[in-house]
């Protein structure tokens, strides 16, 4: 997780995972539960982001994240909710 942040964040390289795979293998999850993830890194920023501009910069790459993995994890290229 450390990696692909920093990766994601500060485009240091350490990430050469595929966050796509990896999320598609977890049992249970749907684009209904992104929602969610969002919130909660939303409160995690507030909590611990040193800026607002920081914390806006890490919103705005999570919820990249999260549209591009909703978009995996709907093979038949329609938009999720």
């Amino acid at each position: 997780m450390k990696d692909f942040w920093s990766s994601l964040a500060l485009w240091s390289g350490r990430y050469h995972g595929k966050p796509g795979q990896a999320h598609k293998a977890i049992p249970g999850l749907t684009p209904a539960l992104f929602p969610i993830w969002l919130a909660l890194f939303r409160g995690t920023l507030a909590d611990i982001a040193p800026s607002p501009q920081v914390a806006a910069f890490l919103l705005e790459r999570a919820e990249r994240v999260a549209a591009s993995l909703k978009t995996g994890l709907n093979p038949g290229g329609r938009t999720c909710p």
